[in-house]
Parts: C-alpha cells; sequence; structure tokens
C-alpha cells in the first residue's frame, strides 16, 4: 500500500513533523512526542509554543472545541498559567446551551459549569455585541442569545499573546479562557442593537 502523503509539515524543535488529513491534535502530539522523545515530560511551562500559538489561532478561528484544539499538556498549560484579574469578562451563547438549565429564581441553587474544559470569554462588550448584530462579521447566529457576565475576582487565561496573527487579520476579541464552577448572583436586561438581552450575573467560585 502506498503511503499517505502529508497534508502539511510543521517544525518543532528542529525536527519536521508530517501532519496528515483527519488527524486529531491527540494524533499530531502522539508523533510530536514520539520524534522529539517528549513522551516523559512533565513540564507545563516548556510546552512548544509555536505549536500552541497554532493551536491558540485555530480555536479563536471558532468551529473547534476547546478539547480538541488543544491536547492534554497545553490544557494543563492553561490551567496552570492562569491570572487573576477583577475587570468583567463577557460570554454571549444561545440560552438552550447553559442559561435555560438554570433555576433563575433561586440564587442558592447548586453550583453550575459550562461544557467542555474551559470557554471563551471577552473583556471587550463592543465585540459581544458585534456577535448579536446580523450585519456583523462576527455574527455568531445565536438564536436566543444571553450574556454572562462574571463579575468580581476571576481567574482566566488571556489568550491575547498567543493570537496575534489572528488579531491583525480579522482584529482582537479580548479573548480570555475560563474555567470551573460558578454560581449565579443576579440578573439584568440591556439593550443591544435593537433587542432587549438578558445578562446573567455570575460568579467565579474557588
Amino acid at each position: 500500500m502506498a503511503q499517505k502523503e502529508p497534508k502539511r509539515w510543521i517544525t518543532v524543535k528542529g525536527n519536521h513533523i508530517p501532519i496528515y488529513e483527519g488527524e486529531s491534535q491527540a494524533d499530531i502530539q502522539e508523533r510530536i512526542n514520539d520524534m522529539t522523545g517528549s513522551h516523559d515530560k512533565q513540564d507545563n511551562d516548556k510546552i512548544d509554543e509555536d505549536t500552541f500559538k497554532e493551536h491558540a489561532e485555530e480555536y479563536v478561528g471558532g468551529g473547534v472545541d476547546v478539547d480538541k484544539a488543544f491536547d492534554k499538556q497545553e490544557l494543563e498549560f492553561i490551567k496552570d498559567n492562569m491570572k487573576t484579574t477583577d475587570k468583567p469578562l463577557y460570554r454571549v451563547e444561545d440560552s438552550k446551551y447553559t442559561a435555560d438549565k438554570l433555576d433563575i429564581d433561586d440564587l442558592d441553587a447548586d453550583d453550575f459549569k459550562f461544557n467542555g474544559s474551559f470557554r471563551s470569554f471577552s473583556s471587550d462588550m463592543d465585540f459581544i455585541s458585534s456577535a448579536m448584530d446580523e450585519n456583523s462579521d462576527n455574527y455568531a447566529g445565536i438564536e436566543n442569545p444571553v450574556i454572562f457576565e462574571i463579575t468580581g475576582s476571576k481567574k482566566h487565561f488571556d489568550m491575547e499573546p498567543y493570537t496575534q496573527e489572528y488579531s491583525k487579520q480579522f482584529g482582537s476579541q479580548s479573548e480570555s479562557l475560563v474555567g470551573g464552577n460558578f454560581e449565579l448572583v443576579g440578573e439584568d436586561m440591556k439593550k443591544i442593537n435593537g433587542t432587549f438581552v438578558r445578562i446573567l450575573k455570575i460568579r467565579q467560585k474557588g
């Protein structure tokens, strides 16, 4: 059987790594580990930055789940390198994914989590508004938008240093990754693009 031709190549620590059609990030990382002898590497502060940036650019471009965009070591790197901030962070999503499952009338209800290891939030409310504007390049096609606003102190991973090429071409999303448990602390309404949208105020726990 003829050997499959690589779709493209990447270079990691001087090693030319073939990438084949249909491979997952886990498949690619396994080959990188094989070719660089990194199977036993446990230091999450020493990921390959070029590869991480490539995965980050792919993720912010949209359509890729965070747990598929990044391999296990990179997810640990994100978790271990979060910083504390007091600035508000916002996320817009269709209400069916998270908001409809919350008991808005009971602020003492159990903690909740978003799907996946982390979820994207932005510090730029204008970007969030553009994601709900059908005339915007950032329109996300959300039918029943709800905005989550994380209040108070929270830990986040700033994606900006790793997605500068994307920002140059398409503009900055002021994006952060946030994970963990949350609690609902309030609800508000705001008129955005001529429509009133629910704002669910949440707080990161722990």
